[in-house]
């Protein structure tokens, strides 16, 4: 759409953006703090496999780039935890930074403590993993972020329903 056709009014620019799906299929991501739309659905995403994590970044940053420095590329796909948010943010990044070598990404990414902000500072909230997180955390209930802190300093990778209970005492 031209940018001179933008639209002030919310009811014009929902107008326009149903006109424009109508007889699609269309996944549409929404903030867990909003209240379902009609005809929407919960779907949980699961994180990535190591293979679909490495295709999703060879698919934004070509497959020489990420080919050319495959342990490089897999450590990428481990700092991102396989979380396709954080994976699809690097590779924004990784793209802004076309002449800097990956290994020099992964070892800003290397440090735990700094990793998120390795992963943003784009200025654009939605790019930076920090504020997207951020924004999730404030829309859970007290007790749910209270757990998930706790969870915070849990040594293990997975959580079972023993483990959150513990941890909720």
């Amino acid at each position: 759409m031209a940018p001179e056709r933008t639209f002030v009014d919310l009811d014009e620019r929902a107008a326009l953006f149903r006109s424009r799906l109508d007889g699609k299929s269309m996944l549409v991501f929404l903030p867990p703090r909003l209240s379902p739309c009609e005809g929407a659905r919960k779907v949980r995403l699961e994180t990535l496999s190591v293979e679909e994590s490495l295709t999703l970044l060879r698919e934004h940053l070509g497959p020489a780039r990420v080919d050319g420095e495959p342990e490089t590329a897999r450590a990428l796909v481990s700092h991102c935890a396989q979380l396709p948010l954080a994976l699809r943010i690097l590779a924004e990044r990784l793209n802004e930074l076309a002449d800097v070598p990956l290994a020099t990404i992964a070892a800003e990414l290397s440090a735990e403590d700094e990793r998120l902000d390795g992963l943003g500072g784009t200025g654009d909230e939605l790019s930076d993993v920090r504020a997207v997180f951020s924004a999730s955390y404030g829309a859970l209930a007290e007790e749910t972020a209270g757990l998930f802190r706790t969870l915070g300093v849990y040594p293990g990778d997975d959580f079972t329903p023993a483990s959150c209970g513990a941890a909720a005492g």
